[in-house]
């Protein structure tokens, strides 16, 4: 039984010697005030006096407070089943009808033992069932996992680990057991890691934002008994997205319109260089407009971002650090747009004489983060050249702490030097596709151990988010790279691949032990892979987004059950309208100290927060270039503008480059295209049959 602890209160009788020496009555004036204060008397005895409590009054020991009858005697009091207790003192009454650990009052004022919910729950054979706050699940011994209602031995086939159920919950994402004063939160669902799938498994994290564990029983840690539950079952529970390049302070800006003009450099749209007409956009969003951005990709799953800019709340803009890191203690990002100091349309063929070129005191950054080659021509190869040291003038910059942004013109022994460098590329599949109609030979990269990253680039040729860039590289692995990447390795670019290049996988980028909560789960009822929910996923399919251990953006339903949720949140309707079919709530006051109102407001001209279908004005993913290639033919299945009678990789699309001096790249000349070939640099050596290290 709880005990509580009663002052007892007992009439106090003060006596002092003396009074007023000016008047014969020591009751004049009244002593007792200053020692009583309240409803005081002062009664004269002989030469001294004593104090007491006015009639309807007692002593409580500092004051005299008003006395209550009892009506009824303590053993007639109506608490429950005899465990409560009452007791009078100083005339007051005390009645505690608190029933003992595991039992409720009911209405009869009479103690009944609250029934365990796992009574009617059946977990088979060599299951048993767990009750946590309002939540049962069944939990297996250790080595099985409990799937389609029993205990089977856990066995992991292909990277994915049968821990449990996973089938998806009927019309919801996920459930919480609505315990919002938990420490911590343990997620169950399909939780996606660099290694495996832990397919009904489970993620636990602590309340300042910490992953504890990862696994099939996270349930069994010591952590998890005061950890708020989310049942997220068939749903893909993923590491936060991280867009690894952007250029934010242009995120107000529409999609620009170029019709079917196609450019060899970047300089050529940026200054109109060549006869090419200039493309213009403003880079000089205000804060409220960065925050729309920065919300823009929230809502598509993304916590970081490498963009030249941003502002407080929302994502962690790892280029910038400080406050804006929201939190998190990582290296920073040295994010350089020319790093030749060629941003006045310097355009060199051969030779380093570039206005100025980025030294290496850059390296001592935690990561050098350049545009390099963006461009299909012999200039954009140059700038490689010329910052890895193989021109004269110039600077080797290919360390392992370096990412080069777009690398289009790249050949293969430029990516066997970034391989063996262990120096990563980011990729920007639609703006290079919709500006140069071709992009970074992505395939080859891989094939030669190269980490590639994933990120929008900016809103006038590029993605408006993540999901629609993670699209657009899937569009491309399947229509025009002949399936090269599976669903893991495209994910992978924007997780795993994205932290490792901008060299912060030590505290984000995966979910493992010791690292940032930074998750985001993703409904996956319409997809048969886990990988695919989050690749292919639209806007809606976004179910909870947490960073650092706090939901900022999700489904409402979810939003309004987990710890730290709700505090500066509201519905998120824009245009009248909410997510596309889904109620969402977003944080907004707690992330940026405006209302949501006010933010819609200061975005009245910018580009849109969401849309449900094709964005307004999305740049295209389609590799096109007129007179050159457009599309597939009969006699050219891969759209490159090479016959497939003629083409050295017929499954794999690698047009004539500017920079491969009229013919296909095949730089070990086997007559096997440098797309497609297994060992680009190996001459003879057959393709599957692995490459040389």
């Amino acid at each position: 039984m709880k005990k509580a602890v009663f002052l007892i209160l007992t009439t106090l009788l003060f006596s002092c010697g003396g009074g007023d020496e000016s008047s014969s009555n020591p009751c004049d004036p009244n002593p007792c005030l200053n020692s009583i204060p309240h409803k005081t008397v002062c009664i004269e005895n002989g030469e001294s006096f004593t104090c007491g409590c006015e009639d309807g009054y007692v002593g409580s020991g500092i004051a005299c407070v008003e006395e209550m009858v009892c009506e009824t005697p303590c053993n007639e009091w109506e608490f429950c089943n005899n465990q409560g207790w009452c007791e009078i003192s100083a005339g007051r009454c005390y009645n505690n009808s608190q029933c003992n650990d595991g039992y409720a009052c009911g209405d009869d004022h009479f103690c009944f033992e609250i029934p365990d919910p796992c009574d009617n729950v059946d977990c088979g054979e060599l299951g048993t069932c767990v009750s946590n706050n309002n939540m049962t699940y069944c939990k297996c011994p250790e080595g099985y996992g409990y799937i389609n209602g029993g205990c089977i031995e856990i066995n992991e086939i292909n990277g994915v680990v049968q821990c449990g159920d996973s089938q998806p919950i009927d019309n919801a994402t996920c459930i919480s057991d609505g315990k919002t004063t938990g420490k911590g939160v343990l997620i169950k669902g399909n939780i996606l890691t660099e290694e495996k799938i832990y397919q009904g498994g489970e993620v636990l994290f602590s309340e300042n934002g910490i992953i504890l564990c990862v696994g099939c029983d996270c349930s069994s840690h010591s952590a998890a008994t005061d950890a708020s539950l989310l049942n997220c079952s068939g749903a893909s529970v993923s590491p936060a997205l991280i867009n690894a390049h952007d250029h934010i302070t242009y995120t107000q800006n529409y999609p620009k319109n170029w019709g079917t003009e196609r450019y060899e450099h970047r300089h050529d749209w940026r200054k109109g260089l060549r006869g090419h007409t200039k493309i213009s956009a403003s880079g000089s969003a205000t804060t409220d407009q960065q925050a729309w951005g920065e919300l823009r990709h929230v809502m598509s799953g993304v916590t970081v971002l490498a963009g030249s800019g941003g502002a407080k709340g929302y994502l962690r803009n790892v280029d910038k650090g400080g406050t804006l890191n929201e939190g998190g203690t990582m290296s920073l990002v040295k994010y350089e747009t020319f790093p030749l100091g060629d941003s006045n349309g310097t355009l060199l063929a051969s030779g380093c004489g570039y206005p100025s070129i980025d030294t290496e005191s850059v390296l001592n950054n935690g990561c050098y983060l350049p545009h390099v080659s963006e461009g299909i021509d012999v200039q954009a190869r140059n700038e490689f050249l010329c910052l890895s040291g193989q021109q004269s003038g110039g600077k080797d910059l290919t360390k392992s702490n370096v990412a080069f942004i777009h690398a289009v013109g790249f050949k293969a022994e430029d990516g066997k030097k970034l391989a063996d460098r262990g120096t990563a590329m980011i990729w920007s599949p639609r703006s290079n596709i919709s500006l140069y109609g071709n992009t970074a030979p992505v395939t080859m990269f891989d094939r030669l151990g190269v980490t590639i990253g994933l990120g929008t680039d900016w809103t006038p040729s590029g993605s408006m988010n993540m999901l629609r860039e993670l699209q657009c590289a899937s569009y491309l692995n399947n229509y025009y790279y002949n399936h090269h990447f599976s669903y893991k390795d495209i994910w992978k670019m924007a997780t795993i691949s994205n932290a490792r290049a901008l060299h912060i996988d030590s505290a984000i980028g995966d979910l493992k032990v010791g690292l940032l909560a930074d998750i985001a789960i993703f409904d996956a009822r319409d997809f048969s892979d886990s990988y695919e929910a989050v690749v292919e996923a639209d806007i809606k399919n976004v179910a909870l987004v947490i960073r650092g251990g706090k939901p900022i953006y999700g489904d409402t339903t979810i939003m309004s059950g987990v710890p730290k949720g709700q505090t500066g949140c509201e519905a998120l309707v824009w245009k009248g309208t909410n997510v596309c079919g889904k109620d969402k709530t977003v944080c907004v006051q707690s992330e940026i100290s405006k209302t949501f109102a006010q933010l819609v407001t200061a975005n009245s001209s910018a580009y849109g927060l969401f849309f449900c279908d094709t964005p307004s004005g999305e740049p295209t993913c389609t590799p096109t270039r007129q007179n050159e290639y457009t599309s597939t033919t009969a006699t050219d299945s891969d759209a490159d503008g090479v016959a497939d009678d003629q083409d050295n990789c017929p499954n794999f699309f690698n047009p004539i480059r500017p920079l491969d001096n009229g013919v296909q790249a095949d730089s070990d000349h086997d007559n096997v295209g440098d797309w497609c070939d297994e060992c680009p640099l190996e001459l003879g050596t057959a393709q599957n049959n692995g490459c040389p290290q």
